[in-house]
């Protein structure tokens, strides 16, 4: 079990960056409006394209967020009908279910990274500022292929659960009460 835990230490890590990351989107966010606050208030001249910035910030905090939260476990998960069922039935479903979000989430980054190379192809841009989607859409890529890591593993985690009995208890252990 070594192997695993290196791996979900490596994982870790990986959800630190995304929470890294969302972080200072986060922090720019807010020094955004509070400028244009100030500006607003006390200048009498709003900050240009503010709400622009603070939405494209958004989707950099939003999906580098995920990871970190599917890392702490902090996504809403419906494990009380799973502790309900008999024997290994938990476990089953609990993988199969990994299993299927990870398969969606790996979709999902491929989709933003295609996305990304169509806005880019298009010259899109936001209204005001101009500026181009196509880099806010790769790194929503970026975001949700950290996710789509967490997914991965936690699906595989889950698999050598149904075989290992101290991974089981240890996976169930951590499933919200």
């Amino acid at each position: 079990m070594r192997t695993l835990e290196k791996v979900e230490k490596i994982v870790g890590y990986i959800g630190l960056a995304g929470c890294v990351v969302a972080a200072l989107a986060l922090v720019f966010n807010f020094g955004v409006i509070i400028v244009d606050v100030f500006r607003r208030f006390v200048l009498h001249n709003a900050l240009r394209g503010s709400s622009e910035y603070v939405g494209l910030g958004e989707t950099i905090l939003i999906f580098f967020g995920m990871a970190y939260t599917q890392h702490k476990k902090g996504m809403v998960e419906i494990t009380f009908f799973m502790r309900k069922l008999p024997k290994n039935g938990p476990m089953i479903c609990w993988t199969v279910v990994n299993w299927i979000s990870a398969v969606v989430g790996v979709l999902l980054a491929y989709a933003s990274f295609v996305h990304a190379d169509f806005q880019k192809m298009m010259k899109a841009a936001t209204d005001t500022l101009y500026i181009p989607y196509y880099p806010f859409y790769f790194l929503m890529g970026v975001g949700l292929s950290l996710f789509a890591v967490e997914l991965i593993y936690g699906a595989v985690k889950n698999t050598v659960g149904l075989f290992n009995p101290e991974v089981r208890e240890r996976v169930i252990s951590e499933w919200p009460m």
